[in-house]
């Protein structure tokens, strides 16, 4: 996962926010005439949170009896059904981006790449190098007993100098499990114009039937054991849908009344969070991938609601700002606080308190993280966005330049 820093509306005829161009804000800039949806980078930072905190729930078993309370916890900061959000956005962000290039299809695709290059991999290289180090120097660590099985998969020996090579290329994820979005979003952002160069060729009947091989690749790469890089592509399916957003949504949205839009919103939060509750894998990804196709498009093209108003508080838009930074730096600070605490706690919360100790782990550790994120903000990300615009400025026309 990683954010885009300007999220943009779709070139349409300019009108007020308050009509059909849907809930999410809005600001337009003079000099370009873009449109800017801030409410979904908002979206995006409230995913980030949510996969942080499902993270924290996992640290310590839940007994038999609170298996309810932990369903429960586990579906409001549903992770997976983050990640689907994060992929759903990208794709409908980079299709609007893509829309409005004119010059060539090499020109374009090659100032696309050095973008989305540029937004990922630096902020991503230095995390690594950090974690690296760490790694080297601390581990391996003492889990505590009463932990669960997952927590100690992770972390489990002193990395060797090959683990460092694979992790620092994107090959390995051991040493930061949450990097596996990263691959898949460097493999999206080299496919994902020629599936949009292919949806533009299709009619509406096309595109929907192009549905059925997407699926397919997304339940043969996702749940058969090949290539370790090959379940890559079975994550193609999302960021095909936040293309058909971009491309169908206004159309589609225009045929609800604003009572069933909302309603159909309030459904789509539903499956998105309830669909890890769904043990049928092929069922449950159906579910999980159209909640989030729901949730978005809602989001752009619905009605206005109290989910949009929230999304406009400026926390929200904050953690939207530095969200590919916290994703990338939580899950190692969450295992730093959970291994400090444990001594502490351990005879009191963990074992017969596993809510609790989850909680006072995750508000600890995404406040240190959010303080290496904002640093990781302003520091890298936004000068490796700005350098990358006068790249493509100097190589390209200025047009070509906004394609990331």
């Amino acid at each position: 996962m990683q954010p885009d820093a300007v999220l943009r509306a779709p070139q349409r005829p300019a009108a007020p926010p308050s009509t059909t161009e849907g809930q999410s804000a809005q600001v337009r800039d003079s000099a370009s005439g873009k449109v800017f949806y801030g409410n979904l980078e908002a979206l995006r930072g409230i995913a980030a949170l949510a996969v942080a905190f499902g993270h924290c729930f996992l640290i310590a078993p839940f007994q038999a009896g609170a298996q309810a309370e932990y369903e429960l916890s586990l579906c409001i900061m549903n992770g997976r059904a983050a990640v689907s959000v994060f992929f759903v956005l990208s794709g409908f962000v980079l299709t609007l981006a893509m829309r409005r290039t004119t010059g060539s299809r090499t020109a374009d695709y090659a100032a696309f790449e050095i973008r989305r290059f540029f937004r990922i991999l630096p902020v991503f290289l230095i995390v690594a190098t950090a974690i690296s180090l760490a790694a080297v120097l601390f581990l391996p660590v003492y889990f505590p007993a009463w932990s669960s099985e997952w927590f100690h998969k992770n972390y489990t020996g002193k990395p060797s100098a090959l683990d460092i090579l694979h992790h620092l290329f994107l090959l390995d994820t051991k040493l930061n499990p949450v990097s596996w979005t990263l691959q898949v979003e460097m493999c999206a952002s080299l496919l994902l114009p020629f599936m949009i160069w292919i949806n533009r060729m299709l009619s509406l009947r096309g595109k929907l039937l192009f549905q059925l091989p997407m699926l397919a690749l997304a339940y043969i790469f996702r749940y058969t054991t090949l290539h370790p890089l090959a379940y890559c592509l079975g994550f193609l399916w999302p960021f095909y849908l936040g293309v058909l957003i971009a491309d169908l949504g206004p159309w589609l949205w225009k045929r609800f009344r604003p009572v069933s839009a909302w309603w159909l919103i309030l459904a789509g939060w539903a499956v998105l969070l309830s669909s890890r509750l769904i043990h049928r894998q092929i069922v449950g990804l159906v579910c999980e991938q159209f909640g989030a196709f729901i949730v978005v498009g809602g989001l752009v093209y619905g009605p206005p609601n109290w989910i949009g108003r929230a999304l406009d508080h400026p926390t929200s838009k904050f953690y939207g700002r530095i969200s590919y930074c916290f994703y990338l730096s939580h899950f190692s600070v969450m295992y730093l606080v959970a291994l400090l605490l444990s001594p502490a706690l351990a005879a009191l919360w963990p074992p017969n308190h596993p809510f609790m100790f989850a909680m006072l782990v995750g508000i600890i550790s995404t406040g240190i993280a959010t303080m290496i994120a904002w640093l990781l903000h302003i520091s890298v990300e936004k000068p490796c966005i700005q350098i990358s615009k006068q790249i493509c400025e100097r190589w390209f026309p200025p047009h070509n330049s906004k394609a990331g």
